[in-house]
């Protein structure tokens, strides 16, 4: 197992069909990586009404997965997003549903399921859209260079392996760095090195998760845009699941905030958003 497994695969619920997404790609992977599932509800007021939503889910993923040992909890909380990072500390994965307004989701600023992807505890995956298992198609994990998005694409090729699919790994450079330092460098040498540069980067990053995953089929793409993050989100056309760091790193910028961010809310498959271990 990955340092990522610890004791459980965390599913929050309202009761929404977005949150059944969620369960369905929960639970799918506690039986894959073989960890108990966790349904949670947050509940403001109405416990009963959160009792029921759980135990259908946990009907729901029973039907599918038999020998799936499952927890159930309705917890009691004004907010669900503190509630449910401080419950991603428990967990090897946390997944949410998205739908656009209230409950686990959405596309509005604060929403519960922008909130725990930004702040949760490992790996948080936002699953948008009815697009929630494994097809063939593969794992995308932005990369950018730098050591911070490491976790994250470990965490690529740990569900690749699972899913036996391929990675395809991104990295989407700009050159110039700065728009105005474009009448500044020599466009031929620069350009040339900059390539270079971002080439090493890639394979650098990629080069010990190859050897630990060997049997794991891996597609490098290097990408030059002045729209990184546009660049990215249209990998995810025909992925399972996008993977990224928590801070977007190189593809910071698109729609005001980090590529983690521009995923959650447009994205066309589950996204993943991956902290570092032990750490919000």
């Amino acid at each position: 197992m990955s340092s990522f497994v610890r004791r459980q695969v965390l599913v929050g619920l309202d009761g929404s069909r977005c949150s059944l997404h969620a369960l369905r790609l929960g639970a799918a992977e506690a039986a894959l990586r073989r960890l108990p599932l966790r349904l949670v509800h947050v509940a403001r007021v109405d416990e009963s009404a959160g009792r029921a939503i759980i135990a259908d889910a946990a009907a729901r993923a029973i039907r599918r997965h038999p020998q799936l040992a499952i927890d159930v909890e309705v917890i009691r909380g004004r907010q669900p997003g503190p509630v449910l990072v401080e419950e991603s500390a428990r967990a090897s994965l946390t997944v949410l549903g998205c739908r656009g307004v209230g409950g686990l989701s959405g596309s509005l600023a604060g929403s519960v399921s922008s909130y725990v992807a930004g702040r949760g505890y490992g790996p948080v995956v936002v699953v948008r859209g009815n697009r929630y298992g494994s097809s063939g198609r593969p794992v995308v994990v932005g990369v950018d260079g730098t050591a911070t998005c490491d976790p994250a694409i470990g965490f690529a090729f740990e569900e690749a392996a699972l899913r036996a699919v391929p990675v395809r790994a991104v990295l989407v450079w700009v050159h110039p760095p700065l728009p105005g330092l474009a009448a500044a460098v020599s466009p031929a040498g620069h350009l040339a090195a900059a390539e270079r540069g971002a080439a090493a980067d890639l394979e650098t990053a990629l080069a010990g998760w190859r050897l630990k995953y060997p049997d794991v089929p891996v597609e490098s793409h290097l990408l030059r845009s002045r729209y990184p993050g546009r660049r990215l989100l249209a990998a995810t056309a025909d992925a399972d699941l996008v993977v990224v760091g928590p801070s977007g790193g190189r593809l910071h910028g698109l729609l005001g905030g980090s590529v983690g961010h521009a995923l959650v809310h447009h994205a066309r498959c589950p996204v993943a958003i991956v902290h570092a271990e032990g750490a919000a």
